[in-house]
């Protein structure tokens, strides 16, 4: 443990060391050109051209760390000759999230603040502060060659820029010049003291006040800087922040007349004329997606030339991560079994003649293809913008498709570098299948759907209990129960009322308790109906003692009457009667139950209590409670020494409790393993059964309503 723990204090002070050298602003040039002067050689500024003075007064920076915010910070420059100066920078909004591969600029030029680096059409990059609005607390705002040291510190005294400049290096650059970092792709890594910082040499100096820099090399080449790197980065964050739940996958440019180039074919088309008309393929990254009344767009270039709205289909309500969604010329197909991750169907397909309200032509070409899906008042996307014409470069032609060529994850955006093309290879298609392409040994390598697996556990299939037409009234499924004897799965509906008992093999409806049931056994002690709040109503639970083959049915109070129903029967070939029953205290409710090796168990909380029937008493100490970041207990299975507990209220888990020394063993965070709601559990044939509980997202009758996960045991 001490070599731990010197490890860990030795690794932070190494992180700390790196990044105390890194700063978000970085100089990338200044004008040290005298008033009555020229730019040496023949030099030029791709802004102001070639005057005296080179435009006077400007220092020119970069963002390289994304969102960095300059409001109130403080600049400073020295340097020999007297010159001194001391400003704090203006407090526009806009300076409170620079993207990294901004151009700042302070100049005696206008204040710019027309600021918009994500805008597809005309992307602006670039801020100027006019030197004068900057508040002066001291000397003369004056850029020149007498050896300057520039810094910036933010207005909570961190260093933003450390002091960079010919002053640095104790001098370099005449009246005629400028000093400016010559490295063609600038990051956070470069220090002020880099040989990468310098003037122009012999060389013709060309100045770029507000654009990236350029130098000319030993071999007489022109240079320019490409802030593309960062750039990207910055894109790539504010996709991550637009929380899309969707990325593209594949389309297809295949002109109405050509065919796939060098003998390609669709896995699903084959190899036809136009590869199966314009289609694309999105696949969900973010579970819980509604697409309904979502607004797709199609831009070529910067002209709209499609829109229409996505329609009120049950299935597109409500789908999963790692789900394929397909839009195409093919029929609808809304078949939907997304459980285990590489089995089922967990592709839809929707006929583009089914979308509505549409306008223009549906038509992905090799002509710069944008495709964004918003929600229905257009306030949050649901796919970023996306497509070749985001990534500002011709890829595909009219003979390919355009794809991702690695597997989808929610961190992939639209200018990730493995979105393109085949590379003038056989162009791979597969409209509906994972994508296929050659790597650069020419390995053929197919698409793994990785983000539909679990964090932990492994899903391995599912129910669909919507497709149950005796289960048309289950409303929000409280719990499972399995009785091994008779093959039935019990399940619990508080909103109904009821309770099923399933054959577990063949789905069919063996009986069904309600609140009318219930109530009228009690012969009014308890009423019968949920109107008055005093019924039967709130049915949580049901337990059952293998040992006396008796039924336990519980009831809570949101709302109702908490209560424990006992259920007997003649032999295990005959249904279930109700025998006798106990009140409980109108605040006392028990939301799970099981018995243990003959012990009726029930849960308080996150507490477990030996309960008595006969007395109608649990035991004063509990038998196991938890302290960990979980919710209460909802639902309670044991096989082979193991207690499973899941849990609610924001705190979905899935706990594994040896039961021998009550020790928790594992705790799975269930939104993370495909369930919100994880209410009744189960173990039936040594897998794991959860059965996802009430969720108002999910549209009545949908596959993923009320339906049960099923996974290996962990």
């Amino acid at each position: 443990m001490k070599i731990y723990n010197f490890c860990r204090v030795l690794s932070c002070m190494i992180v700390s060391s790196i990044v105390g050298n890194t700063y978000p602003i970085i100089l990338n040039e200044y004008n040290g050109v005298a008033l009555n002067y020229k730019l040496k050689n023949g030099g030029y500024d791709s802004y102001y051209g070639r005057i005296n003075g080179n435009g006077s007064s400007w220092l020119e920076m970069v963002i390289v760390k994304d969102k960095t915010d300059i409001r109130n910070a403080i600049l400073k420059i020295t340097g020999h000759g007297g010159t001194y100066f001391k400003g704090k920078i203006p407090n526009y909004e806009t300076l409170s999230k620079l993207r990294s591969g901004t151009i700042l600029t302070i100049s005696k030029e206008q204040t710019n603040l027309s600021y918009d680096p994500f805008n597809k059409c005309s992307p602006d990059w670039t801020i100027n502060i006019n030197s004068n609005d900057l508040t002066t607390i001291d000397g003369v705002y004056d850029i020149n060659h007498n050896e300057l040291k520039i810094s910036i510190k933010s207005e909570d005294d961190h260093t933003l820029m450390k002091d960079s400049g010919e002053g640095i290096f104790g001098g370099g650059i005449d009246k005629r010049e400028i000093f400016l970092l010559k490295e063609k792709e600038p990051t956070e890594d470069i220090l002020p003291n880099s040989s990468s910082y310098r003037d122009n040499g012999y060389k013709q100096p060309l100045s770029t006040f507000g654009s990236p820099n350029q130098w000319i090399d030993s071999s007489d080449t022109i240079i320019t800087q490409n802030l593309n790197e960062l750039r990207r980065d910055a894109k790539s964050r504010n996709f991550r922040d637009a929380k899309s739940y969707l990325i593209l996958n594949e389309y297809s440019a295949v002109a109405s007349d050509k065919f796939l180039k060098n003998g390609g074919t669709d896995s699903y088309f084959g190899r036809v004329l136009g590869n199966g008309g314009s289609w694309l393929e999105l696949i969900v990254i973010k579970d819980r997606l509604n697409l309904h009344n979502a607004k797709i767009k199609i831009e070529e270039g910067c002209n709209e030339i499609f829109s229409a709205k996505f329609p009120e289909l049950k299935t597109i309500g409500y789908l999963r991560k790692g789900t394929m969604l397909t839009l195409s010329n093919e029929p609808t197909n809304m078949s939907y079994f997304p459980f285990a991750p590489y089995s089922g169907d967990w592709r839809l397909n929707l006929n583009i003649n089914d979308l509505v309200n549409k306008s223009g032509e549906f038509l992905l070409s090799s002509e710069n293809s944008v495709i964004s899906i918003t929600n229905e008042d257009g306030t949050k996307f649901r796919l970023t913008k996306t497509g070749e014409g985001v990534r500002d470069k011709y890829i595909i032609d009219n003979e390919e498709v355009y794809k991702l060529k690695a597997n989808p994850t929610i961190e992939t955006s639209p200018y990730n570098i493995n979105y393109g093309d085949d590379n003038n290879q056989e162009a791979i298609s597969t409209f509906g299948s994972p994508n296929r392409w050659r790597d650069e040994n020419s390995n053929l390598i197919t698409q793994q759907m990785t983000i539909r697996e679990n964090e932990n556990l492994e899903e391995i299939d599912g129910i669909v209990l919507s497709d149950i037409s005796d289960l048309n009234s289950l409303k929000d499924s409280e719990s499972l129960l399995y009785i091994s004897s008779n093959n039935s799965l019990w399940i619990t509906d508080d909103d109904s009322h009821q309770v099923f008992e399933m054959d577990y093999s063949t789905q069919e409806i063996k009986s069904v308790f309600n609140d009318i049931d219930l109530g009228e056994f009690t012969n009014g002690d308890i009423q019968e109906h949920c109107g008055s709040k005093k019924g039967a109503c709130d049915i949580e639970e049901v337990a059952y003692d293998n040992y006396n083959d008796i039924l336990y049915i519980l009831t809570g109070k949101s709302p109702g009457t908490p209560a424990i129903y006992k259920l007997t029967r003649d032999s295990i070939d005959k249904p279930f009667q109700l025998n006798d029953y106990r009140k409980l205290d109108s605040n006392t409710e028990y939301p799970s139950a099981i018995f243990i090796n003959g012990d009726f168990i029930v849960s308080i909380g996150k507490k477990l209590y030996k309960y008595d029937f006969e007395t109608n008493t649990i035991e004063d100490n509990p038998i196991f409670s938890i302290d960990d970041d979980v919710g209460d207990f909802v639902g309670l299975a044991y096989h082979n020494g193991t207690l499973w507990i899941t849990t609610i209220k924001n705190k979905s888990r899935l706990i594994k409790v040896n039961w021998s020394n009550k020790s928790v063993e594992a705790i799975y965070k269930m939104s993370h393993n495909g369930v919100f709601d994880p209410r009744g559990i189960e173990i039936i044939n040594n897998k794991l059964h959860i059965l996802e509980g009430y969720d108002s997202n999910v549209p009545k009758h949908h596959t993923l309503k009320n339906a049960i996960h099923i996974y290996n045991m962990p």
